[in-house]
């Protein structure tokens, strides 16, 4: 039902993995791995200095009945109106994937109508604050990627801990042509034309390296595309 693909890169001299532990431990508690790929162990990178890091959940030895009765944060709730009309839709010969995003974003725009509850300001998102104090040790850092089953894409642009692309952090994920505004505005500020698939394909390859990294300890295992999925940080 669609892939989510988010990349953390900066720009400099490569940081330590120790230093990139700490900063997912600080900001994002709940991700177990990462992989950090540098710039000088990828055959063909973006550029010499810029390095990138992403992010991965562990899919196997899941418990059978699981995928019955799956964990609260797996699943997705629609009004009865709108499970109706994907039963209909499916009636007609619609793909799970086309029918299930469509409800997706129905249902997200209803959310969006119902009056906001006053409260403090939000944390800002953990993929957010990690890019952002990325681009305060190194000066530049960018947020890209896109959650293909939401159809929500990601882009951000920070120097010195500064947003500069777009205007606010509402922004940095949005709907709006989200598989290819982030490429594009990517590029731009790269000042060539890449994909976000390519350079996962450059950076992040099917192999066992760039290795896993255990967040929150010292140990690494090799990568196994049967095992990980690449994953975003909320």
């Amino acid at each position: 039902m669609g892939i989510d693909i988010e990349i953390v890169a900066y720009r400099g001299r490569a940081l330590s993995d120790a230093t990139i532990r700490e900063l997912v431990s600080q900001f994002a508690q709940e991700t177990e791995w990462f992989r950090h790929s540098i710039a000088s162990a990828v055959r063909k990178p973006l550029l010499d200095d810029l390095h990138c890091l992403a992010f991965y959940d562990d899919v196997r030895g899941e418990p059978v009945d699981k995928a019955a009765d799956p964990s609260p944060s797996s699943k997705l709730y629609f009004s009865e109106t709108k499970l109706r009309e994907i039963r209909e839709a499916g009636e007609r010969g619609g793909s799970l994937a086309s029918l299930v995003q469509a409800a997706w974003k129905a249902t997200r725009e209803e959310m969006r109508k119902l009056p906001a509850k006053p409260a403090h300001e939000p944390a800002p998102a953990a993929d957010v604050a990690i890019a952002r104090a990325l681009s305060k040790l190194r000066g530049e850092a960018f947020l890209v990627g896109y959650a293909d089953h939401s159809c929500v894409g990601i882009y951000g642009q920070f120097r010195k801990g500064e947003l500069v692309v777009p205007a606010t952090e509402r922004e940095v994920h949005s709907d709006r042509d989200y598989l290819a505004a982030p490429s594009r505005a990517w590029s731009a500020a790269l000042g060539r034309k890449i994909t976000i698939d390519g350079v996962v394909r450059a950076y992040f390859p099917e192999t066992a390296q760039p290795p896993l990294h255990a967040v929150g300890e010292a140990r690494t295992i090799p990568y196994d595309g049967n095992r990980f999925m690449m994953t975003l940080v909320e």
